[in-house]
């Protein structure tokens, strides 16, 4: 089990604003200490220390953009990649990611038909811890123009140290505690379903942090996953997924 350190908010300001080359004063107000000016804005949350930059020109022109961008799926990932580790992401914790594309659709009067084109990317890096997954808001986000121009960064992950190691239960003991609706489900139930087709299960991470008014922890939950049917017949559209805790109930009990 990993918990969640308590964020230093004054480092992370101090850091950004040498990573950034920031010279101006942070304003705090709320839950929120900031610098917003013409050129960029960049917010840290005191609560939890995820914070956000965006750089306004060249966000302004990437989403009012129609040029194809220029940039290969790997030059996209590299220079991701390169901005992360400017800004101290953990490599080896962040050892998955994905791209996506952000589009902008015209109208071409040539062909009289609608085009869309890629126009800038968000690459998405993913936590892993153990070599599993980790579910729920945990990311590290780069957001880059047609031309690998940095639009925007944002980090919604805590920084981790390990607070125990605890005896996960077995599949089959996760597994009735879903069939006594002890478990959450995360998909949507279709109503002619009669029945639920398990297909397989993983072990994965879940944070979900709001604030440290009280602990945080990535916890290992089971996640099971399958299908809905209906007489039989797989039910198409529907996937189903529900999660429970790979702990023991004596641990949550010893821990209140």
């Amino acid at each position: 089990i990993y918990k969640a350190k308590q964020p230093n908010i004054d480092e992370i300001c101090m850091n950004l604003s040498s990573i950034l080359s920031i010279t101006e004063n942070w304003t705090s107000k709320d839950v929120r200490r900031y610098i917003a000016n013409e050129k960029y804005i960049v917010e840290v949350n005191t609560q939890t220390g995820y914070w956000s930059f965006q750089d306004r020109s060249i966000t302004n022109e990437l989403y009012g953009s129609s040029e194809q961008s220029s940039l290969t799926n790997d030059e996209v990932c590299q220079k991701a990649k390169e901005v992360a580790i400017k800004f101290g992401v953990n490599q080896t914790l962040f050892s998955k990611l994905s791209v996506g594309g952000i589009e902008q659709t015209t109208f071409d009067p040539q062909t009289d038909s609608e085009v869309t084109k890629v126009v800038g990317h968000n690459v998405y890096f993913y936590p892993v811890i153990d070599g599993k997954d980790v579910w729920g808001i945990a990311r590290f986000v780069v957001t880059l123009d047609g031309k690998g121009q940095v639009a925007g960064i944002m980090k919604s992950y805590p920084d981790l140290e390990i607070h125990s190691q605890v005896k996960a239960i077995s599949s089959k003991d996760a597994s009735e505690k879903i069939l006594s609706q002890e478990g959450i489900m995360i998909s949507d139930d279709p109503s002619d379903a009669d029945a639920i087709l398990v297909n397989g299960y993983e072990v994965v991470y879940y944070i979900d942090i709001v604030s440290f008014d009280e602990e945080n922890f990535f916890q290992p939950v089971y996640v099971f996953k399958g299908s809905y049917t209906n007489q039989g017949n797989v039910i198409p559209g529907y996937e189903y997924v529900a999660l429970t805790p790979a702990l023991d109930d004596a641990y949550f009990d010893s821990n209140k």
